[in-house]
């Protein structure tokens, strides 16, 4: 209907002028429904930007997990769960970082994700060790079986070392040997879960029910990986000290070469290991540290302990003017000696101010020696890398053997 307004003007310009009009309406119309738009869809769109903020956290934090950078990786964890807790992301991340430390609170995380989606090989792994490690059998045998009967790859060496550790849990000690030996035949076994089968077989084969043939191909396989040049071989090396040491404490000393069982490399069954090969071996080890070098001087020390005096001033003389870390071994190596006046000789007090652990060592050897008093009043000086609970328990233990008993208490 044309207005009184518009009968001067002219048709075309009647045409522009409705033009106008129409122009406005659609951008009044387009402008509601831009409103309507934002008002029942910023929700969802808020919430799809928390998740992929969320899934990016958790990828970061897997990648930490991996790389063993825990406090990095406990940051990105939280983040990406309060970014948005139902995210299966952010749970995976939650569950697996609680998982590798040990954490059982990790079990409701899993079972948390688990309720919104099937759970991975991975997963299941992580779920079935952090069961074991909190004795909760029944959890880990359910998630052992589901990792066990998967469909979608074949079990790996490391899936078999888990149903030999839930076997020995169960104190079921021939299925943890069978288990245990399935990981010895897999070619794709790490080194790693090697050590770690050859560590549980060992520990299974108890007198009562020990196997020769399982306990020799152990200790065969510990021989084995102990000559390489790896942080397992290292560690393989160390157990192998230990043994030779143990065997020392029952002999009275080092035997000039002491027997693992190995029947695929002698007739009789044994293979010969000399101290002499293993004190080479820890010295020249490319990872070997202070520690491993004090065991090699031990072995040396029980196979000829005429050379214990020695041995203790050539270890001092070499490790005195080291780091912390080292001058903490040495000076806990001296302590299992007995040699505490050597070690305050050694590591002056001005050195241990240095390290709190170096201190509490300096402080220990001060206690062997009964120097009470100089204990006290170190404490009471305040000037010692130590925490307020600490200092206090301590010195209530200097009040009682001084015979201070109102002190003390």
């Amino acid at each position: 209907m044309v207005r009184s307004d518009d009968i001067l003007l002219t048709a075309e310009e009647l045409r522009l002028c409705r033009r106008k009009r129409s122009i406005w309406r659609v951008v009044v119309l387009l402008f509601v429904l831009a409103i309507v738009a934002m008002f029942f869809g910023a929700r969802p769109a808020s919430n799809a930007i928390k998740a992929w903020q969320a899934r990016r956290h958790a990828q970061r934090a897997f990648a930490y997990i991996s790389n063993e950078q825990w406090n990095d990786a406990q940051r990105e964890a939280i983040a990406a769960y309060q970014l948005r807790p139902s995210e299966p992301q952010a749970l995976r991340a939650v569950a697996r970082f609680l998982s590798r430390v040990r954490e059982p609170e990790a079990l409701d995380f899993w079972k948390q994700l688990q309720n919104q989606q099937s759970l991975t090989r991975q997963d299941r792994r992580d779920e079935v060790s952090i069961a074991l490690a909190g004795n909760d059998l029944p959890v880990a045998e359910l998630a052992l079986k589901d990792l066990l009967t998967r469909k979608d790859s074949p079990a790996s060496a490391g899936d078999w070392l888990l149903a030999a550790q839930v076997a020995q849990q169960k104190n079921d000690t021939n299925e943890a040997r069978r288990f245990a030996q399935k990981v010895f035949d897999d070619s794709r076994a790490d080194e790693p879960t090697q050590f770690q089968a050859a560590l549980l077989m060992l520990a299974i084969g108890s007198p009562e029910n020990a196997d020769a043939s399982s306990t020799g191909a152990a200790w065969a396989r510990l021989r084995k990986l102990a000559e390489g040049k790896t942080k397992t071989a290292l560690v393989a090396l160390v157990v192998l000290a230990q043994h030779a040491l143990s065997r020392a404490g029952e002999m009275g000393s080092v035997p000039s070469s002491f027997l693992v069982p190995s029947p695929s490399q002698k007739k009789d069954g044994t293979e010969f290991i000399s101290p002499n090969d293993l004190v080479r071996e820890l010295e020249n080890h490319p990872l070997a540290k202070t520690p491993h070098k004090l065991l090699a001087l031990d072995l040396q020390m029980h196979a000829d302990p005429t050379q214990r005096e020695a041995l203790i001033s050539r270890a001092i003389a070499d490790w005195k003017n080291a780091d912390a870390d080292s001058l903490v071994a040495l000076a806990t190596w001296l302590d299992e000696k007995g040699e505490y006046q050597r070690q305050l000789d050694a590591i002056p007090l001005s050195r241990a101010l240095q390290s709190r652990d170096l201190f509490l060592q300096h402080l220990d050897a001060l206690g062997a020696l009964d120097r009470w008093s100089e204990i006290k009043q170190l404490l009471e000086s305040e000037h010692f890398p130590l925490d307020e609970v600490v200092q206090r328990m301590y010195v209530a233990r200097c009040n009682a053997r001084l015979g201070e008993k109102t002190a003390s208490e």
